[in-house]
């Protein structure tokens, strides 16, 4: 069984949104579905078809060792956010590592958003995979 964990900026990543009060909502209802949990590092078609939000690995990110995803949420409101997560599979833990906004983050790695959430990756040591 998968376990949830929030990392240490989340909770700040949330409070400075504008829908902090749902983006809290929507993770605290998504970690405490086990069936949500399960879903959430399967790659686009593994799905049993979550209808709270679609999932994916960052790509570019899992290619240099990073194994890194994204959340995103099917409510109207939620759908301008993106949940970025760490899983490390040695333990089975998902980490929340940062939310941000769609439009403004496009997961560059030289982001001060991307060096963060590397650099919490490794404070927790999750193994990298290459």
């Amino acid at each position: 069984m998968i376990t949830v964990y929030d990392g240490k900026y989340i909770e700040d990543d949330i409070a400075a949104m504008p829908d902090a009060d749902l983006l809290d909502a929507f993770l605290t209802e998504l970690a405490e579905q086990a069936d949500a949990v399960n879903e959430l590092t399967k790659w686009p078609g593994e799905f049993n078809s979550s209808p709270m939000f679609e999932t994916e690995g960052i790509t570019h990110f899992q290619k240099i060792g990073y194994n890194l995803y994204r959340i995103k949420p099917r409510a109207k409101r939620l759908g301008a956010y993106r949940i970025i997560f760490a899983y490390n599979g040695r333990k089975d833990e998902i980490y929340f590592l940062a939310v941000v906004k769609r439009k403004e983050y496009n997961y560059e790695s030289d982001h001060n958003i991307s060096s963060r959430v590397f650099r919490e990756y490794f404070d927790l040591g999750i193994p990298r995979t290459n």
